[in-house]
């Protein structure tokens, strides 16, 4: 044995853009019963054959005649087998596709369904690659990361979703960058722009210890897995692992250089002590601390989860000392899109030579990046801090992707603080023992932030259940999602995974009813896309502002309001009252600090508000009903006789708020079901630049016209206070005159998670 080096690691996170429909569960009661006819297989046999003859005998009833699947892969957990399957056209992949079939006990126990349904695009581009890449770096034109990068990109066509056209041409144009990399979907007929994220993002946030802070006591420690070589160097796994160091270069103009010089420094050993420079670029220790974690880590999800990194797609370069084109980075990240040059590999881990501490120096940052590895490479369900769906903005994906990184770093190290040495430096180590978190009022929109809630889950049912069981519990949560999978997604994931365990004899039913407990305690049993709005019980929820997006532009929010309009995280739906006249929603916001406000309410009849494909964040497109303009912290939208189509009883009535607000809020918004009408008063002042309302009733006032914010009559009087809120009444709706077509243009928002490292400070409950 030798002292074991303390070794230390980052969080970074797999970010990819992509937008598509919700997933569709089929839990155990939900399967067709031909489903739960088929011969079970033995629990040792392979599941993908008993998976794939379920979806072809029974494609119409997972609608699933006209996709074309591919198998990708199945993993093993226990006796539980999870195949994965992806979608194909004409040849291309169908970008963020999947079907995903669960067996327990040799039988089909669940089946997932995220595909496009009405595929009808030719599969022939008009753009070659390189017209498509110089797209992709003219829409970033404002990001100085890219805007003078033409450096040697990655390029693959295929086919974005888009039901409502038949799906969409792309190019998908990978850019290298020193923080991970960026992915832009360029049209392959017209050179549009599709969507823009980066692959992957710095990490912030709390980190769990081994490190100087908690482990003091240098170690020494077996190597494993190491290949022989002359002179011997830090390349383990067969081959597939490589450690290797920063020594120059520029990632955005794809010339990083990296070396690989450390070998044996006492007989066969690698015995290297820490720097007395805390800065220093080159320590061998960095290196061999890198070495041991990764290893560690991969025995954990090889022994225990039953992952198998076998394949030539698991090869992974990691670099210690990273830096910024020279400058030192405090961040570490991990990045799909891989290294080229003679350490080649399609993965890269990444940890940053800080400028207060060595990032090196903590496990946590290495356990945490190597969850995302493992995630991306087994299910691929992280589409990112700005991926998108039908629904809007999306990071749901990524904010569970760094939750159970969190967790497994936690869980591997023992404790539940994550990053004493690295993080906490820099005051941003994360705690997962901290008060919980629930679904809707915590959330904030940043994938770190919210991760939080499914990384505390996971320490809870840790200490409720015990590690292994949790383990196998949040692994098997997250190996049934997709790209647009929610929280809800994930809460499903585990009382399914949990209920296939206590069927394996694995879970008692006490246990099943502790993980549906906190799944529910955590609101993840009500925390989809859209979030029920009943009358008397408002709902609270957080909005990014612009402010935020302004520090990325360099420029205030005025000038970010030239690209960028932002939605709310969730839509609502509230179902009417078969006894009503009318329904109002009221919004009333909080903002959380000063600044402009300009901000709008929009409803659409029996289907969620539809949204923009075009452009870099998706924008309100498809609605019915809506009252724009708004600059006060209240306002209201009604729907009754008057209303053009008028109000119906039967219908569900869906809700979106979209604005342009410079600081962050948190909207409260609130049903009423209106009784029989009766007459009122005239309708209020338009809000700035708007019209006046038209005359009201007592069931409030009917539409005001486009872009203003008429209020509406209520008990024939109203009044707009000169803060332009609402008082005796809100304001008027309108009924939609055309579908409002989403900008076209914007330049990237690459470091929205760094803006939102304190985000979390700002959000308190407000019950």
């Amino acid at each position: 044995m030798r002292r074991p080096i303390a070794l230390f690691a980052v969080t970074a996170c797999l970010l990819q853009a992509g937008s598509a429909a919700a997933a569709t569960w089929y839990g155990p009661n939900d399967l067709p019963a031909s489903a739960r006819a088929l011969t079970p297989i033995a629990s040792s046999a392979p599941a993908a054959k008993l998976a794939e003859r379920l979806l072809q005998t029974e494609r119409r009833a997972f609608g699933l005649e006209r996709a074309e699947l591919s198998l990708q892969r199945e993993l093993a957990l226990g006796g539980i087998r999870t195949v994965r399957f992806s979608q194909r056209h004409q040849g291309l992949p169908v970008f963020d596709s999947h079907v995903v079939v669960r067996t327990a006990g040799g039988r089909v126990d669940s089946v997932v369904v995220d595909v496009a349904r009405s595929l009808h695009v030719a599969p022939n581009p008009a753009l070659s690659p390189a017209e498509a890449l110089r797209h992709a770096v003219e829409f970033a034109r404002h990001n100085p990361r890219l805007s003078m990068n033409i450096a040697p990109a990655e390029t693959e066509l295929g086919v974005l979703r888009d039901d409502s056209v038949g799906g969409i041409l792309v190019w998908r144009v990978d850019i290298p960058t020193v923080d991970g990399g960026w992915r832009t979907y360029v049209n392959a007929k017209s050179g549009v722009i599709h969507g823009q994220a980066p692959r992957a993002v710095h990490a912030h946030g709390r980190v769990y210890p081994r490190d100087p802070v908690t482990t003091p006591n240098l170690e020494d420690v077996e190597l494993l897995e190491l290949v022989a070589s002359d002179p011997q160097r830090l390349t383990g796994w067969n081959g597939h692992l490589t450690v290797t160091n920063y020594s120059g270069g520029d990632i955005n103009r794809g010339s990083i250089t990296v070396v690989q010089e450390v070998g044996p420094n006492s007989g066969e050993d690698f015995l290297y002590d820490p720097p007395t420079n805390p800065r220093d670029t080159e320590d061998a220790f960095a290196q061999v601390n890198l070495y041991y974690h990764l290893t560690r880590m991969k025995e954990f999800y090889e022994a225990n989860l039953a992952v198998d990194m076998s394949a030539a797609s698991w090869k992974l370069t990691a670099v210690a000392n990273v830096q910024d084109n020279g400058s030192l980075m405090d961040n570490a990240f991990f990045s799909p899109q891989g290294i080229t040059g003679d350490f080649r590999a399609p993965n890269l881990i990444g940890i940053g030579q800080g400028s207060v501490v060595d990032f090196a120096l903590d496990s946590d940052v290495f356990l945490h990046e190597f969850t995302h590895y493992v995630s991306h490479n087994a299910i691929g369900y992280n589409g990112g801090q700005v991926a998108t769906s039908a629904y809007g903005l999306s990071p749901w994906g990524g904010s569970i992707d760094e939750g159970i990184s969190d967790y497994f770093a936690c869980s591997e190290n023992g404790d539940p603080l994550l990053g004493e040495t690295s993080l906490g430096a820099l005051g941003a180590q994360r705690n997962l023992a901290a008060p919980t978190k629930t679904c809707p009022s915590d959330m904030v929109g940043e994938v770190h932030a919210d991760g939080e809630l499914i990384g505390n889950l996971g320490w809870h049912l840790r200490e409720e259940l015990g590690k292994e069981v949790a383990d196998q519990l949040v692994w098997g949560a997250a190996s049934l999602l997709t790209t647009t999978s929610t929280f809800g997604d994930f809460g499903r994931g585990l009382k399914q995974t949990a209920a296939a365990m206590e069927q394996a004899g694995t879970l008692t039913a006490a246990d099943l009813t502790t993980v549906e407990a906190a799944v529910t305690a955590r609101g993840l049993d009500q925390c989809d896309n859209v979030l029920p709005l009943e009358a008397g019980s408002p709902v609270a929820t957080n909005m990014l502002g612009l402010d935020m997006v302004a520090q990325l532009l360099g420029g205030g929010c005025q000038s970010a309001k030239q690209f960028v309009t932002l939605t709310s995280l969730f839509h609502f739906v509230s179902q009417a009252d078969t006894g009503a006249h009318g329904i109002r929603f009221d919004v009333n916001l909080l903002p959380q600090g000063s600044g402009d406000l300009d901000w709008g309410i929009y409803v659409r009849k029996g289907q969620h508000v539809g949204m923009s494909r075009q452009g870099f964040i998706p924008e309100v497109r498809d609605y019915d009903y809506s009252v724009a303009g708004l600059t006060g912290r209240a306002g209201e939208i009604v729907i009754d006789a008057d209303s053009n189509p008028p109000f119906d009883p039967t219908a569900e009535y869906y809700v979106v708020l979209s604005h342009q607000n410079c600081p962050f809020s948190s909207p409260e918004i609130s049903v009423t079901h209106l009784g029989e009408p009766s007459t009122g008063g005239a309708g209020g002042a338009g809000g700035a630049g708007g019209s006046a309302g038209t005359a009201g009733t007592g069931a409030g006032g009917s539409a005001g016209l486009e872009g203003t914010a008429g209020v509406a009559g209520s008990a024939g009087s109203s009044q707009l206070t000169d803060e332009g809120d609402v008082s005796g009444g809100g304001c008027g709706c309108r009924v939609a005159d055309s579908k409002t077509q989403g900008r076209s243009s914007a330049p990237h928002l690459g470091g929205l998670l760094g803006l939102l490292l304190g985000l979390g400070l700002w959000v308190r409950r407000r019950r």
